[in-house]
């Protein structure tokens, strides 16, 4: 039979992977806060939200903000804000983040920086646990567009008035001169004053640019927005599209405008204006004549820039995501009325699959049996329609049958409706469970071999050390009997020490006796506690209340009587140590196939959680120590408290007392 380790290797045996198993939670905890993190920053909003501290440096920005000011987030940390916008040394006078944090108040107002651009500023103060501002959250949108829509808006009514001006002293004039015709050519100018002015007035609330060109590109007709977009120069001197808007003395090559005068058929392109930058969608409609010839084009151009930007910075943050998804090793996935839609490399890796080989599969498929998966569904899904994400640990089988243990995080695309979907995030926590097993089995063996140790010690205190003394207590008492000269007064000393030496004997026997109880063997546990009850409350000038009604100790092996017994010597030791009661009671009551004890007093009770916390690091073994015993042999403790109103704990072990790990 190998030699069993030592206490001392077992116990450094554990520490180590106590060690470990630290370092395991510590890397989950990061790896979930970095989830989070990123699912905050994947989620960034189109406004600019900035963080600052109380001297307007910023501590953090949205992907927005960085991209407004062309620098990443760890660029723009430590920097100012008005040094970075606005391109100042010292704060805008009427910066309303400032004034936030003077006021306490929210503050905003509209304001444009040097570089032309218009911005919807609020800023908002951030308080500490004490009320005390402790930073400023500053939120900014960008409102140029709007701005400049409203001063073209106002620019285009200036124009249009002028122009109706104009046109009205034109059109004046020519009445004045027709009322000369005869009343036919009269009624038909006026006609075709009539259809010219309609014409105008449609294309003039065209908020978009249109121009009529003839077959030689020449340029018939535009609305005020082309005009507008011209200057005056231009007009004059460029009487043909290309090179008005192309600034080209040639058509372009190919033209699409010819190619609708060729084919009679709309067409629709897009095209860059190399004077502006600003690409526009091109619709061209061709208009006939009796005939079916097409004798005009009439072509609507769009200003798609902004458009074809940001189709080009989502394909880019596409791209981003792609890649981040790639990269992460947390197997992240989406799935559908638990349906796998897609999943990312690490997600297919950790199941042994190809990637993008579970798509479409209900994900029953990959769940170690059916009971797990309806468990998940009915505990998790309710959690994530309440709360919006959930969390729990599951078993997942992968290709090769081998059985997983996993860490699995369901956040809700749309928390009022599951059925667009979740994202599935999942770890796997295989090696971490088999560690803390592995801890739980030491532990327990360890817990074993102090119980021997103890054992040993016990019969040596009581078989050898006690015997010993009882031999020399007896030469004490005989000693004088044998020896009739001596005095009086040496008699009266022999016979101190003998007492003193039966006193002795007393504690080294109470020391085996507690070491290791003789009568958990010989009269079993109810009897052994009963009369460890007994002893302690003689002892502590405590009224101990022992009662076990229907206790069959048959079903329960030796660990779980030790455990029971060691459990009841910590709890009425922690009474006397810290409950300052007067009276306890014990109670074994069967639960098959468990046995309950409770222990309750009517001390002065604690705050449970504070004592808890406290007792990690006042490396205090009390009720840490008896969670830590009944853990390990698979069951549960409760403790219940309130100052003032004494102390209850229900433990509840198993009879046969199988310790997880095994």
């Amino acid at each position: 039979m190998a030699e069993k380790p030592s206490y001392e290797e077992l116990k450094q045996r554990l520490n180590k992977l106590e060690k470990e198993a630290s370092e395991a939670r510590q890397a989950e905890q990061a790896s979930k806060r970095t989830e989070q993190e990123r699912k905050a920053i994947l989620d960034s909003l189109l406004e600019h939200v900035v963080y600052q501290d109380t001297e307007m440096n910023v501590v953090w920005a949205n992907q927005a903000a960085c991209h407004s000011a062309g620098m990443t987030r760890e660029g723009l940390m430590g920097r100012r804000c008005y040094e970075v916008w606005a391109g100042r040394e010292s704060p805008c006078e009427d910066c309303p983040v400032a004034r936030a944090h003077d006021t306490g108040k929210p503050e905003s107002l509209e304001k444009v920086t040097p570089d032309g651009r218009w911005w919807y500023i609020q800023g908002y103060p951030v308080r500490d646990d004490s009320g005390e501002i402790a930073g400023m959250t500053e939120v900014t949108l960008d409102i140029t567009d709007r701005k400049r829509a409203q001063e073209m808006l106002q620019k285009s009514h200036d124009t249009l008035e002028r122009r109706v001006k104009e046109r009205t002293a034109n059109l004046v004039g020519t009445i004045e001169a027709l009322q000369e015709e005869t009343e036919k050519r009269e009624a038909a100018q006026k006609d075709l004053v009539d259809r010219e002015r309609l014409l105008s007035n449609v294309f003039d609330a065209i908020q978009d640019l249109v121009v009529v060109i003839d077959k030689d590109l020449r340029i018939v007709m535009s609305n005020w927005k082309y005009d507008d977009h011209l200057s005056e120069e231009v007009r004059r001197g460029h009487p043909y599209c290309y090179a008005s808007l192309m600034n080209r003395k040639t058509p372009c090559e190919p033209c699409r405008s010819l190619e609708v005068f060729r084919t009679g058929k709309a067409a629709h392109f897009e095209q860059t204006n190399p004077l502006d930058g600003k690409t526009r969608g091109i619709h061209a409609w061709p208009v006939l004549d009796d005939e079916n010839n097409v004798i005009m084009l009439v072509e609507h151009l769009r200003d798609i820039t902004e458009r074809k930007r940001t189709e080009k910075a989502l394909r880019d943050r596409e791209e981003t995501l792609k890649a981040i998804l790639a990269a992460c090793p947390v197997g992240i996935g989406l799935a559908q009325d638990r349906i796998i839609k897609w999943g990312n490399r690490a997600f297919h890796n950790k199941l042994g699959y190809e990637e993008g080989a579970l798509e479409g599969i209900n994900v029953k498929m990959i769940y170690a049996n059916r009971d797990e998966y309806e468990r998940v569904g009915r505990n998790l899904y309710p959690v994530v329609e309440a709360e919006g994400i959930g969390h729990m640990e599951t078993k997942w089988v992968a290709k090769d049958g081998a059985v997983l243990d996993c860490y699995l995080q369901l956040t809700a695309l749309d928390q009022s409706d599951l059925s667009k979907g979740v994202i599935v995030a999942a770890m796997d926590i295989t090696q971490r469970k088999q560690a803390e097993d592995q801890i739980r089995t030491l532990s327990h063996q360890l817990l074993q071999a102090q119980e021997v140790e103890r054992q040993r010690l016990a019969y040596d205190l009581h078989d050898h050390l006690a015997q010993d003394l009882s031999a020399l207590k007896i030469a004490f008492d005989t000693f004088c009997d044998r020896h009739p000269e001596i005095s009086t007064g040496a008699r009266q000393r022999m016979s101190e020490l003998s007492k003193g030496l039966g006193g002795v004997i007393g504690n080294v026997r109470d020391l085996a006796y507690d070491l290791r109880p003789p009568g958990l063997d010989e009269a079993g546990l109810v009897d052994a506690l009963d009369e460890y009850c007994q002893e302690y409350a003689s002892k502590n000038d405590l009224k101990i209340e022992f009662s076990s009604v229907g206790v069959d100790e048959s079903e329960a092996n030796f660990d779980t009587k030790i455990t029971l017994y060691r459990l009841v010597q910590e709890a009425l030791s922690n009474v006397t140590k810290h409950a300052d009661a007067s009276h306890a009671s014990i109670r074994l009551v069967p639960s098959s196939p468990n046995i309950i004890l409770r222990v309750e007093d009517d001390g002065r009770g604690f705050d449970v959680a504070a004592r808890l916390a406290a007792s990690h690091y006042e490396k205090r073994l009390g009720l840490l120590g008896m969670k830590e015993r009944v853990a390990l042999l698979g069951g549960t403790m409760e403790v219940l408290s309130r100052l003032g109103q004494g102390t209850k704990i229900f433990i509840e072990l198993p009879c046969g007392g199988k310790h997880h790990g095994q």
